[in-house]
């Protein structure tokens, strides 16, 4: 039996990895001049792709934002069908909205809650 208020944070490193990959994602698709030096070789591609293919980052943006929202409201069902809390089910669909199938996994660990 599952503790209804059950709510884990994604992996560090999952969370590392997709932020970085949102973060320049985005910037790639509305500055790709402007991705800051931090990023590395990924910068380096973001800026490359956003200036050659702006056409392909547009479409991976919107793309990406239509997957996470779809993972988020599909995480809300999964959480009711687990008989989880209001507020894990808030959590968990935020966290899905951001971090996609990291947070997805670890949601999918969770046994169902016994209803009283």
């Amino acid at each position: 039996m599952a503790d209804p208020n059950y709510f884990r944070f994604v992996h560090v490193g999952w969370a590392i990895l997709i932020g970085s990959g949102l973060a320049v994602l985005t910037w790639s698709h509305y500055d790709p001049d402007g991705i800051p030096w931090i990023f590395g070789p990924l910068g380096q591609l973001g800026t490359y792709l956003g200036n050659t293919y702006p056409t392909l980052i547009r479409n991976m943006f919107y793309g990406t934002i239509v997957i996470h929202v779809a993972e988020a409201l599909y995480s809300i069902k999964v959480c009711g069908d687990k008989h989880l809390s209001t507020s894990a089910t808030i959590k968990w669909c935020l966290q899905t909205f951001v971090f996609g199938f990291a947070s997805f996994l670890r949601l999918n660990k969770v046994k169902n809650v016994k209803s009283n």
